[in-house]
């Protein structure tokens, strides 16, 4: 046993209950701290989580769903077999979270992912292990050699088909990271029919995931909606702007 990591594990639990994190000074994590202003004050969270890979890998609400798993059902969907099999061990323990293994895509019933191939997995860095793609050339933002990929025929299912179809009720979370088809899904939400309190997506306008004018767009399409958007360097959460005064 790491008993370090242990003391640090149990001093941030005991922190976290009575509202207390210990954070790094030069990054705020905007998600975490309204995701736990949310628990407060509605105690219960439902999410969808779309492009969730592993569980883990780089991923922006295991940390909390670690912490808060007596408060949290969802959905995490992965279409790559591989990191659908790793996500179904993280979360083998956690009843109320269901893995799902299609994409979601606004048309297709059927796609191909671009991702890294086996064989080269232990010789790339580790994020291009988070970043398998509809994009044939995504890789290539990242200087990922187009013969380290392999193609993957996936099943796919629009978002409106898996709420439909998996009855689901109320959604207060959606998170998405698709490496490029985010802006996609989310210009096709018909808000009348899912209204998550918050969104959260990354962005990627530094390296070309999403134009300027597709970000402005979609800050149109939010504002509209009567979201606020909390922006950083990669990501943006949106919430719904009277959650917290209501």
């Amino acid at each position: 046993m790491n008993f370090k990591k242990e003391i640090k594990n149990r001093i941030q639990r005991e922190m976290l209950k009575k509202g207390f994190k210990i954070n790094n000074v030069f990054y705020f994590n905007y998600l975490e701290s309204i995701l736990y202003q949310y628990v407060l004050k509605y105690k219960n969270i439902n999410f969808i989580q779309i492009g969730a890979n592993d569980g883990k890998r780089f991923d922006p609400i295991h940390e909390f769903i670690k912490y808060n798993k007596a408060n949290i059902t969802g959905y995490v969907v992965e279409p790559v077999r591989d990191y659908f099999m790793e996500l179904c061990n993280t979360y083998k323990d956690y009843p109320n979270i269901k893995p799902l293994n299609f994409a979601i895509h606004n048309n297709l019933s059927e796609a191909v992912i671009y991702k890294v191939a086996k064989e080269f997995e232990s010789i790339v860095p580790e994020f291009a292990l988070g970043i398998a793609s509809f994009d044939q050339d995504h890789h290539r933002r990242t200087n990922i050699p187009s013969e380290f990929l392999f193609e993957e025929k996936v099943q796919c299912m629009s978002l409106s088909g898996l709420v439909s179809g998996y009855n689901i009720l109320n959604v207060s979370l959606l998170v998405l990271d698709t490496e490029g088809y985010d802006y996609n899904i989310l210009t096709n939400i018909d808000f009348d029919v899912i209204s998550p309190s918050i969104i959260h997506f990354e962005h990627g306008i530094k390296s070309g995931t999403i134009s300027i004018n597709q970000f402005n767009e979609l800050k149109k399409l939010f504002h509209d909606n009567d979201y606020q958007l909390f922006v950083d360097k990669t990501d943006v959460t949106a919430v719904k702007t009277l959650l917290f005064y209501e």
